[in-house]
């Protein structure tokens, strides 16, 4: 029988029927349309995809774990409910007040919207948590959730598996049963589900361990995987296995064997693919890229072919999170878009096949990127969606970007993307626009080469955006030689603090200074982390104070000085590597505690938005003063970093239509969307006080529950660790936004990266740090090869 406890809504299918979307396109990849010399977009494919919103479920938070099955979605999510709850704390006595959230498991008809949710009965305490989902061959589904052994939900997790047919009606329910297995139950938390072709349910936990049951729920055995940390997929449907990074950096896939109830085969990839979701047809599987595109692997043939691009429909997900296939070639795709901090947002969308030829022509501005932003990704979206004579096409360059990877490690190489960019810049091959979110391009060298165009006339001419509405120090300390060629939506502040007890009263924050601070604090103390080295400090240093060395306006550069002679001293006192191995990291803390321990002088600081504030002066015991990085005519200070820059190059189309691009960028509600800190100071004064209110833990009546002081129990907002420690994120209090509101006032100077000029540096200290230099010859080489450089840019 079918067993619903909450009332069937019906919910009506809404049509939102967005700008089609190409299937294939130029390069780089994410063009799904070529541009004609006019600008005019010209389709090069005859198929096309248009997008219909289906409503999801309400108040969805967190979305635990999907499956398409039979025009059905399945859906467990973790949701916020109205109630707070207290937790004390056995050892210190201290009370934490928290947000309770509640797990619930949704079946959504695909036809008709119809939304259910259905009930788990399963054995124990506390309501049932569902962490996954899987689909059997039959279109049934299974659930892994936990519930507690004892009330109050306490003790060990009860682990059970719930079965449903595609309708929702449910099948039957299994307690796992470990009786057979040496393991210690509360050791087990099974994150992730599979099914294989015998009916085995196979789970992995965080730690890598993989566990196979029968479908009675009992235990047949484990799998180690050997520090593979690899996620548990499905190439194939029933051939479930592990994804991960071999010794060589290649992604291979170790397929679990259900009748040898061990590892099987191990197929190379040639593919970056972590989340990958099994054709239903077989013979390969679906995966999404970092460009926002949905491809499909062929495992025959072993490649990859572009299905779509979500951003040429004008969806501004960044993640794929389960996808369906029709035979009538619509796409089922749930998707989420990662917002400010941990937060998420979700849709759910059918892609239907156009001829492409019956796509509205538009006037094309092309767009490069390293690193296509959520914020930007959302605004090109909106653009498009909105405008009827222009549209943004996004030239992602990350493409060209290498990846490397190993077991538990993952990284990009963005130069050869940046050298692909540079060479089209330099043959004349021009965007219309350039996003300078990634801080390794130089807005600077670009300027000089007359690849970009003042924005300040279009500025002063724009009643909607005037310069005043704007942060003005950070327009002021982006300009160069009086002219604004980028404008960021964005911005953070970066340098180093130290407690104003030790590090405050000095008239300039010089190298004397610093050995002077350093006396008033215990023998053992640091200037820096115990692991910065003479490279880290080269590199955090003057990369925060370039500026002070190299200017661009008149293309000239001072490292013969005795300002720049004296930060290479005090680089070399520095150890030359630090031995990370056989260093004891079992009572080390964050920089910002050990700063407020005085353990350490010095912690480099990173104020990337309001979310950043609390923990980071909180650990300092709100006692930090912005002193910045020693030198010996004074401290370099702290720095503004732009965040979400964007240029229009002089070989632009249509001007006007750009500014009305970068324009949207600026308006309060875009504004209000971001991540760093707003630009727009209408925006900043708004999400500064959402950031200061402070929720309270309240009982049934609404009323405060007071601690044992008589004081109100806040709200943790999250947790955050460091090494050994934890820290509770609460509101920022007014002290705290006053101590940055200050920062931020006084603050007149820019982050500078230029990956040259530092490489430079870095290579020349090579033979000083060695020895094999004195200091002045290394400063002499140093200024011989960036004026070069310099000479070679204009």
């Amino acid at each position: 029988m079918k067993r619903i406890i909450a009332t069937t809504l019906i919910l009506a299918l809404t049509l939102a029927m967005f700008t089609g979307c190409s299937k294939t396109g130029s390069q780089p990849d994410g063009n799904a349309q070529t541009t004609a010399a006019d600008g005019t977009s010209e389709a090069k494919s005859k198929t096309a995809y248009q997008a219909a919103f289906l409503k999801l479920p309400d108040g969805l938070d967190t979305v635990q774990s999907s499956v398409f099955t039979d025009g059905a979605l399945f859906l467990a999510a973790m949701n916020p409910s109205d109630q707070t709850t207290q937790e004390i704390d056995e050892t210190t006595g201290a009370v934490y007040g928290y947000r309770s959230y509640v797990s619930t498991l949704y079946r959504e008809d695909l036809k008709t919207g119809a939304i259910d949710v259905l009930e788990l009965l399963v054995e124990g305490y506390g309501q049932p948590q569902v962490n996954a989902l899987a689909k059997a061959a039959d279109g049934s589904v299974w659930a892994v959730c936990q519930t507690f052994e004892q009330e109050p939900q306490d003790g060990d997790y009860i682990w059970s598996f719930v079965h449903f047919s595609p309708d929702g009606a449910l099948l039957g329910t299994v307690r796992a049963d470990f009786s057979d297995s040496a393991l210690n139950v509360s050791d087990v938390f099974l994150q992730y589900l599979a099914l294989d072709a015998t009916g085995h349910l196979i789970c992995a936990d965080y730690s890598g361990t993989i566990y196979i049951f029968d479908e009675t729920g009992k235990l047949l055995k484990t799998l180690s995987q050997d520090g593979k940390y690899g996620n548990l997929a499905a190439l194939e449907s029933g051939k479930p296995g592990i994804l991960y990074y071999d010794d060589s950096g290649d992604q291979v896939f170790t397929e679990i064997d259900g009748e040898k109830l061990d590892w099987g085969e191990t197929l190379s990839l040639g593919v970056d693919a972590w989340n990958v979701f099994a054709d239903p047809n077989g013979g390969g599987f679906y995966l999404f890229g970092s460009s926002g595109t949905i491809y499909r692997y062929d495992l025959a043939a072993q490649e990859k072919t572009k299905i779509v691009t979500l951003l040429d429909c004008d969806l501004d997900a960044t993640n794929l999170e389960n996808i369906s296939v029709s035979e009538n070639g619509d796409l089922q795709v749930l998707l989420s878009t990662q917002n400010e901090g941990v937060d998420r947002t979700y849709g759910l969308y059918t892609l239907h096949p156009v001829d492409a030829s019956t796509l509205p022509e538009k006037t094309i501005l092309t767009l490069a990127t390293l690193s296509l932003s959520q914020s930007l990704r959302q605004q090109i979206a909106k653009f498009n969606r909105e405008n009827d004579t222009y549209r943004i096409e996004v030239l992602d360059y990350s493409q060209y970007s290498e990846v490397i990877a190993s077991p538990g490690s993952y990284t990009e190489d963005l130069s050869p993307a940046i050298t692909k960019l540079n060479t089209e810049l330099l043959s004349g091959n021009l965007p219309d626009l350039i996003d300078f979110t990634a801080t390794e391009l130089p807005v600077a060298q670009y300027a000089a080469k007359g690849f970009l165009e003042d924005l300040l006339p279009f500025l002063y001419a724009d009643s909607a955006v005037s310069e005043e509405k704007l942060n003005q120090n950070v327009l002021d300390a982006i300009k160069t030689d009086g002219k604004l060629y980028q404008m960021p939506t964005a911005f953070s502040v970066i340098g180093a603090a130290g407690k104003h007890e030790i590090v405050g009263g000095y008239d300039a924050w010089t190298l004397d200074a610093m050995h002077d601070a350093m006396k008033k604090l215990p023998a053992d103390a640091t200037i820096f982390n115990v692991d910065y080295t003479k490279d880290t400090v080269v590199f955090a240093c003057l990369a925060s104070s370039l500026s002070q060395f190299v200017n661009w306006e008149s293309g000239t550069c001072s490292f013969e000085t005795d300002a720049f002679k004296s930060f290479l001293s005090f680089a070399d006192s520095f150890p030359a590597e630090f031995d990370a191995t056989n260093f004891d990291f079992d009572n080390y803390y964050s920089d910002y505690r050990r700063v407020g321990q005085k353990q350490q002088l010095l912690a480099n600081i990173a104020f990337s938005g309001f979310d950043d504030i609390y923990y980071q002066l909180e650990a300092m015991e709100n006692d930090a003063d912005f002193v910045g990085y020693p030198g010996v005519t004074g401290g370099y200070g702290c720095g503004f970093l732009p965040l979400g820059s964007i240029a229009m190059t002089t070989a632009c189309k249509d001007k006007d239509a750009a500014w009305g691009f970068i324009r949207s960028l600026l308006s309060e509600d875009v504004q209000l969307q971001q991540t760093g800190f707003p630009m727009l100071n209408s925006a900043f004064d708004k999400k500064a006080a959402d950031a200061m209110k402070q929720e309270y833990v309240t009982d049934e009546n609404g009323e405060k529950v007071l601690d044992a002081n008589g004081e109100p129990i806040r709200v943790i907002l999250y947790t955050i660790g460091f090494f050994n420690e934890t820290v509770d994120v609460y509101a920022i209090t007014p002290e705290q936004y006053q101590i940055v509101r200050d920062l931020i006032d006084s603050t007149h100077s820019v982050y500078s990266f230029d990956e040259n000029i530092l490489s430079i540096v870095s290579e020349e200290c090579a033979a000083y740090f060695s020895g094999a230099k004195t200091v002045d010859e290394t400063a002499a080489l140093i200024q011989n090869r960036v004026s070069l450089y310099m000479a070679e840019q204009k």
